[in-house]
């Protein structure tokens, strides 16, 4: 814990050095690993930073992880688990509302400004104007994947926030529909799959070949 007056001030010091506080005993460290400040460590459990937030710093949180906050979270935000159920704002209240936001993030003050096509750093060259291959025209096709996959999304992940599906390219190439590049899912992991598009090319393709035996 950091030395400060509210972490200290019921402590004892014993007579061998410690310090000890709610029976437990603590020695201080000379510096943290992330902020260098001194702290205090439990004597028999010694750590090398200070607190929670210092221990954290540097982790990579897992995708399944993050996937499965996010999910629990959804539920809890869903329905009378959210504080907004049931209530609608009057509309005096949303037009102080539009006013409050008027001209914010408009124009140079958007930090996206001036920033389409090429210059957007999201750019992939243009890819989202290629067109499809022929067989992607056909509803029939696009029926075909969804009864191969039960009608259902196959991210076992998934929230279930949308259930209205859609067909994800899984290698990201419009111009290769072949069936096993072909996956079903729900439109809001359809969306997902774009940011970390490599993890999610690897995710969905161990899916089908799982499931298909990569036929």
């Amino acid at each position: 814990m950091r030395i400060c007056w509210g972490n200290i001030e019921n402590a004892k010091l014993s007579k061998c050095g410690d310090f000890v506080i709610k029976r437990h005993r603590y020695v201080e460290k000379e510096s943290c690993v992330r902020c260098g400040e001194s702290y205090l460590s439990h004597k028999y459990k010694l750590t090398d930073t200070c607190c929670t937030s210092c221990g954290s710093m540097g982790r990579v949180m897992p995708e399944s992880v993050k996937i499965s906050i996010s999910k629990k979270l959804s539920i809890l935000r869903n329905g009378k688990g959210n504080p907004m159920y049931g209530k609608k704002f009057s509309v005096s209240h949303k037009r102080k509302i539009a006013r409050s936001c008027k001209g914010k993030n408009v124009g140079p003050k958007n930090g996206m400004y001036g920033m389409s096509g090429p210059l957007s750093p999201l750019w992939l060259g243009g890819i989202s104007c290629e067109p499809y291959c022929y067989e992607w025209s056909f509803k029939e096709f696009k029926d075909l994947i969804k009864e191969r996959d039960g009608y259902r999304c196959l991210n076992p992940y998934c929230l279930s926030n949308y259930k209205r599906l859609c067909i994800h390219h899984i290698d990201y190439n419009k111009k290769n529909c072949g069936q096993d590049n072909l996956i079903t899912l729900c439109v809001s992991c359809n969306g997902r799959a774009n940011k970390d598009r490599e993890w999610h090319k690897a995710w969905y393709k161990a899916i089908i070949y799982r499931k298909y035996g990569g036929k």
